[in-house]
């Protein structure tokens, strides 16, 4: 991030973020001591706390200078790829694109060879998923929340404000853990108001005798004493000793059965509570170790091969394994259909693309494969279909342009004159702009975080095509002549 200038390098960012932390704490406790010392104490912290709102405004706005710099600074780049963003945006506004969008679509659609696959913006992240529609619900999320926090934890705001504007200018919201504690916050905030009127809701009620008069029955309150109303003339204290005892039983009667129910409830609560946790909790662990045990043991199993360049039948076997594992992985999936024949090995490709329909290593693989087979109509295709998806790839231009002129002359060789034609005069076109698009991005001195250059052996797969085109068209007409 710091390399590509889309986040301040950590040395001495961190450093100097430490210290200011440090002289933050250190200068709070200093003024808050000054502030309850005598009345000039006060002044001075007054005074000290207007100087430090005016040194902290100050930072403030020679970093975002700095951000906004042109040419150096994060703010000019991000700005460059939320224009883009808002660009796919409008293709789908109201539903979005579907999940992953911004980190699987960007390379085709990006206006610099920049590096970003996070557009740093979670309001942007979002409307690319989900469109306005997933906004609108996630926008009263938001508001719910703070309500909540406003009416029960007024000091929960900060910390829900903190990850709600954060977000929405970088990619904290990519991360579930964040929206985790999000989701704890608002819980937390909410059980608050719903302990505070539980322990009201449990208080109990005036017990009393069957068929007894309210006017002259003892109150029975949580304190552990009895009262009885105040009647408009002299309270009468005409009680019998077997009325004292009568009372005392019935509150004491009264007590075993509340005290008896109050722990019942609590035993059960806890009970039901300990167990939706540990269901969660086993769901989220397990679920969590299961996903990472196959992404690791592909991992595992692919590492194993990857170095060997011819493999044997143990090797191919792992590899295999490690295809079934995790199907999803192109570089997998890749490497097992270069030893598979080429039937079974576009099988393979197709399938797998259809979990990953926006990565261009596959449609160049299925383009290389097409060119294996002769046949340059589908080859064409999809080396425009990954060059599409990752234009400013300079090795993807390079491979491309290779396997076209490979195959131009193998059609010239086999006499397939028209088709050979096509074939080159395809290749050129991607020639073309290849070199167009690296002109532009010199000529406007883009960001070029890939290195987007244009590779020396591009120049002789140029010759080479037009020379066979060339050849095509002399062919052509000779035999046109006889």
């Amino acid at each position: 991030m710091a390399a590509a200038q889309l986040a301040p390098a950590p040395v001495p960012g961190l450093l100097a973020l430490a210290g200011a932390w440090a002289a933050a704490l250190l200068g709070t406790l200093l003024l808050c001591r000054l502030w309850h010392g005598s009345a000039n104490a006060r002044a001075a912290a007054i005074t000290a706390t207007a100087l430090a709102a005016v040194a902290a405004a100050a930072l403030a706005v020679t970093s975002t200078a700095e951000r906004l710099a042109a040419g150096v600074g994060t703010g000019l780049s991000r700005l460059r790829m939320w224009q883009d963003a808002l660009k796919l945006w409008t293709e789908a506004a109201w539903l979005g694109h579907g999940g992953e969008t911004w980190r699987g679509m960007y390379r085709a659609i990006q206006s610099s060879p920049y590096v970003g696959g996070e557009v740093h913006s979670g309001i942007l992240d979002l409307a690319l998923d989900t469109g306005i529609i997933g906004l609108v619900l996630v926008a009263l999320w938001f508001i719910s929340t703070l309500r909540i926090a406003w009416q029960n934890a007024t000091h929960l705001i900060p910390c829900i404000l903190v990850f709600a504007i954060h977000g929405a200018i970088d990619f904290d919201w990519s991360f579930t853990l964040l929206w985790m504690m999000f989701i704890w916050l608002g819980g937390w905030a909410y059980a608050l108001r719903f302990n505070v009127q539980r322990t009201l809701e449990a208080q109990p009620s005036v017990h009393r005798a069957k068929g007894s008069n309210l006017e002259h029955s003892p109150v029975v309150s949580l304190f552990d004493f009895s009262t009885n109303p105040i009647p408009s003339g002299q309270r009468e204290w005409r009680r019998s000793t077997h009325e004292e005892a009568y009372s005392q039983k019935a509150l004491s009667e009264c007590r075993y059965e509340i005290g008896a129910s109050v722990h019942k409830y609590q035993v059960v609560d806890i009970w039901t509570r300990s167990g939706l946790i540990l269901l969660t909790a086993f769901c989220w662990i397990g679920g969590t170790a299961w996903l990472a045990w196959q992404q690791v043991a592909a991992e595992m199993h692919y590492r194993q091969v990857v170095q060997s360049p011819n493999l044997s039948e143990e090797e191919t076997s792992i590899l295999i394994q490690a295809y079934r594992v995790n199907p999803y992985r192109p570089d997998i999936a890749i490497s097992l259909a270069r030893i598979l024949p080429a039937v079974d090995a576009e099988k393979m490709v197709r399938q797998s693309l259809s979990h990953v329909q926006s990565d261009p290593r596959m449609y160049f693989e299925l383009g290389r494969l097409a060119a294996q087979s002769l046949k340059s109509e589908q080859a064409i295709h999809y080396f425009n279909e990954a060059i599409a998806l990752n234009r400013y790839d300079s090795m993807l231009h390079s491979e491309s342009l290779y396997w076209m002129e490979q195959i131009a002359r193998r059609e010239l060789k086999a006499g397939q004159l028209d088709q050979a034609r096509q074939t080159a005069a395809a290749g050129v076109h991607i020639v073309e702009r290849y070199r167009q698009l690296v002109e532009e991005v010199a000529i406007n001195n883009d960001r070029n975080d890939r290195r987007f250059v244009f590779h020396p052996e591009v120049t002789a797969y140029e010759a080479s095509l037009r020379t066979i085109a060339a050849n095509t068209y002399s062919s052509k007409d000779f035999s046109t002549d006889r």
